[in-house]
């Protein structure tokens, strides 16, 4: 079923004097909107893994996180053309790193958490990041990752080194 306002019936074609056929819309068919103005919008949410429980960010919030992320790379050295490497689970706060990263104009490259220590050293190394960005831990059903102790083995396996930062452990966030 499609979401209602997004898609429109389009009104019968006419028979009657004036129309034309090449104008004429079959009945039945269905038109895409197209302007982001038609569709409606709500603030983006997401549903925490551990509580199942629905948290919305709203727009001014998700500015607000960015700015201060933006800020925070900055003061780590992270500038324009700078790569930074995202290591996090499919958390909002991986959003925020890659618009935060977008706004000061570094380059991101997202490894989603939980990839073994070699891996993530192969991907540093290809990268060649100046800092890693990373949670503590991640969610997965019946256990916790914690990604600390795979980014140290891998920037011990890596020729270059990053500086790595941590940045959020998701089990601690709390919904609003």
């Amino acid at each position: 079923m499609s979401p209602p306002g997004r898609f429109s019936t389009p009104p019968p074609a006419s028979t009657g004097a004036g129309s034309s056929a090449a104008s004429a819309t079959p009945v039945g068919t269905r038109s895409i909107a197209t302007c982001w103005a038609d569709a409606p919008r709500s603030p983006p949410s997401f549903t925490t893994p551990p509580r199942r429980t629905k948290c919305v960010i709203s727009y001014a919030r998700l500015q607000t996180e960015t700015q201060i992320l933006g800020a925070i790379l900055r003061d780590f050295g992270v500038g324009k053309g700078d790569r930074v490497i995202l290591y996090m689970p499919m958390v909002p706060e991986a959003v925020i790193a890659m618009l935060a990263c977008a706004r000061i104009g570094a380059v991101h490259s997202v490894v989603f958490g939980g990839f073994a220590a070699n891996e993530l050293a192969t991907r540093i190394d290809d990268a060649k990041p100046k800092l890693v960005l990373s949670a503590s831990c991640g969610l997965e059903p019946g256990r916790v990752v914690k990604y600390k102790p795979l980014l140290d083995a891998a920037i011990a396996l890596a020729a270059h080194k990053p500086r790595p930062a941590s940045s959020c452990n998701a089990s601690r966030r709390k919904p609003t």
